[in-house]
């Protein structure tokens, strides 16, 4: 009687074991069902967000950047930045508000009209520092960083005169003669990376 009794007892254990690891298996498939709904719902909301969200809203113009960096100047009282900042706000204004001119300047535009704002400073830098204006031409000198942040970074020497290689190899020019046909092309190939007068001085010493 205690041998069916024993063996009756580790019956319903094992039963009970085995539908302790059904309802396990049960619990784990309906969690890995409930993760796939998950992921399902974050990978919907991301395609919802790149495709039905405006680009411009993830990646700003240059206009909204200044726009947007006027605000952060304000915020952490920034005098020097903001100075600047208004500076290139006003330009962007005064362009937009042309006859035909577009609300949104497209970054090319507003490159050209940073570059203008920074070449003006440049220029009245080396003329308060040729009449003792150092006051004045340190204003000028932290204008002109803050401007360049917004610039495209300027190649130096040896990138000038590689790219200007190119351009005189494409151009099939050979000599200084080659000057006026040469000038234009490089302009074009190197806007907004260098100064057109370091442009003018190694195009010449490379075609001499």
């Amino acid at each position: 009687g205690n041998l069916k009794t024993r063996l009756k007892k580790r019956y319903f254990q094992f039963l009970f074991r085995q539908r302790c690891k059904i309802h396990d298996q049960e619990k784990v498939v309906e969690f890995r069902k409930l993760k796939a709904k998950q992921i399902a719902l974050v990978i919907y909301w991301l395609h919802f967000a790149i495709t039905h969200i405006n680009y411009h809203l993830i990646i700003m113009t240059l206009q909204e950047q200044i726009n947007a960096d006027i605000i952060t100047a304000m915020k952490a009282k920034d005098e020097i930045s903001l100075r600047a900042l208004r500076a290139l706000k006003s330009a962007l204004l005064l362009a937009s508000s042309e006859i035909g001119a577009s609300d949104k300047i497209p970054d090319e535009q507003s490159i050209k009209i940073f570059q203008k704002l920074a070449k003006q400073r440049k220029e009245s830098f080396d003329i308060f520092m040729q009449n003792g204006r150092t006051e004045l031409a340190e204003k000028e000198k932290e204008e002109i960083e803050v401007i360049e942040k917004y610039l495209p970074k300027q190649m130096d020497e040896n990138e000038i005169k590689q790219a200007l290689q190119a351009v005189i190899s494409e151009a099939g020019a050979s000599s200084a003669t080659d000057f006026g046909k040469v000038m234009p092309l490089a302009i074009k190939a190197l806007a907004g990376k260098a100064d057109g007068k370091i442009i003018s001085s190694i195009l010449k010493e490379l075609l001499a």
